[in-house]
C-alpha cells in the first residue's frame, strides 16, 4: 500500500517539474532587456580611457548583456510552437531595432581597441567578442526556428547583418 507521505512527495515532485510557458511577450521582454544591457556595456565602454580598473565596468555590463541574451535563447527555443505572422513581425521589428544597439557596441569596443591593447586586454575583450557572437548565434537561430514561415527569411537576413555586425569587430580586433 502506498502511504500518504510518498503520494505528497510524488505530488510535490510532479509540481515542480511545471514547465513556465514561453511566449511572445517573454521573447519581446527579453529583447527589451538586452537592448538596455547593450546600451549599458556602450556606454561602460565609451567612457573607458584606459586601464584594468577602469575595464571592471565594461566586464559586468559585458557578463549582465551575455547574460540576458543566454535567457532570451533558453526562451526563444523554449517556444513549442511556431509564432503567428503577427507575432514574427513584432518580434522581427524588435531585433532589427537591435541590430543598431548591436553596432553601436560593437563599434564603440573596436574603436578603443588601443586602450584595451595598452592595458593588456586584447584578448580579453576578443574573447568577450567571440562569447557574445556564440550566444547570439543561438538566439538568431531559436528565433528563425519560430519566426512564422512567411517571415522566416526575413529572420534569416537579419541573423545575417548581425553576423556582419561581429565579424567587421572580430576583424578589427585580429588586425
Amino acid at each position: 500500500m502506498v502511504s500518504f507521505n510518498t503520494l505528497l512527495l510524488i505530488a510535490t515532485a510532479s509540481s515542480a517539474l511545471v514547465i513556465q510557458k514561453r511566449d511572445t511577450a517573454t521573447i519581446l521582454s527579453d529583447i527589451k532587456t538586452i537592448n538596455t544591457n547593450l546600451n549599458a556595456l556602450t556606454s561602460a565602454t565609451t567612457t573607458y580611457t584606459g586601464g584594468l580598473i577602469q575595464a571592471l565596468p565594461i566586464s559586468n555590463a559585458e557578463q549582465t548583456l551575455d547574460t540576458s541574451i543566454q535567457k532570451a535563447g533558453t526562451d526563444a527555443k523554449a517556444q513549442t510552437t511556431p509564432l503567428t505572422s503577427a507575432e514574427s513581425l513584432q518580434v522581427l521589428a524588435a531585433a532589427n531595432n537591435l541590430t543598431t544597439g548591436i553596432n553601436g557596441t560593437l563599434v564603440a569596443l573596436s574603436a578603443k581597441k588601443a586602450a584595451f591593447q595598452s592595458a593588456g586586454l586584447t584578448a580579453t575583450v576578443t574573447g568577450d567578442i567571440i562569447t557574445l557572437k556564440t550566444d547570439t548565434d543561438v538566439l538568431s537561430a531559436a528565433l528563425v526556428a519560430v519566426a512564422s514561415p512567411d517571415t522566416k527569411s526575413q529572420a534569416t537576413a537579419l541573423q545575417s547583418k548581425i553576423n556582419d555586425q561581429f565579424a567587421a569587430a572580430s576583424a578589427a580586433f585580429a588586425a
